[in-house]
């Protein structure tokens, strides 16, 4: 058994990829999200802004966080952090399998899913209607949805 934050703060809602570990911890004062790439322990985030719902893929991670003063989904690649949401819009819930990345996000008056291929974002929704809690496996991506006034998977 092997402690791998060991910082004497609250480390909480860890999340694994192969012998990567991202948590949520507070050990500068305020929630960051740190990875344990079976070597060391770095700081993902790294801001005094929150940061929530971190979700693994190898060495890349995803997660929301208002460092830009909203909610944006942030990706660590293994190389550095990207903004992919990047707008004034409330964006949340992200998910990751491989390069791509999903989430919701109402940067179009409503909440719709959003999907970042590993070079773009796309619209997958698009239809007037309120969309959440996207999933992602592969290239496959499903949510639920109210397009026709009864909240279905899509």
């Amino acid at each position: 058994m092997t402690n791998l934050s060991n910082n004497g703060a609250p480390s909480v809602y860890p999340k694994i990829s192969g012998s990567n570990v991202v948590w949520n911890g507070n050990a500068d004062g305020n929630y960051d999200f740190y990875l344990h790439d079976g070597t060391g322990v770095t700081n993902l985030s790294n801001n005094a802004a929150y940061n929530g719902s971190a979700q693994i893929s190898g060495t890349s991670v995803v997660w929301f966080g208002n460092a830009d003063g909203n909610s944006d989904i942030y990706l660590h690649d293994g190389t550095g952090v990207t903004n992919l949401s990047n707008n004034a819009a409330t964006n949340d819930r992200p998910q990751i399998f491989g390069s791509n990345v999903v989430w919701h996000g109402d940067a179009d008056g409503n909440f719709n899913i959003y999907l970042h291929d590993g070079t773009s974002v796309t619209n997958l929704s698009d239809n007037g209607s309120t969309n959440n809690s996207p999933q992602v496996s592969g290239s496959n991506v499903v949510w639920t949805g109210n397009a026709d006034g009864n909240f279905d998977i899509y």
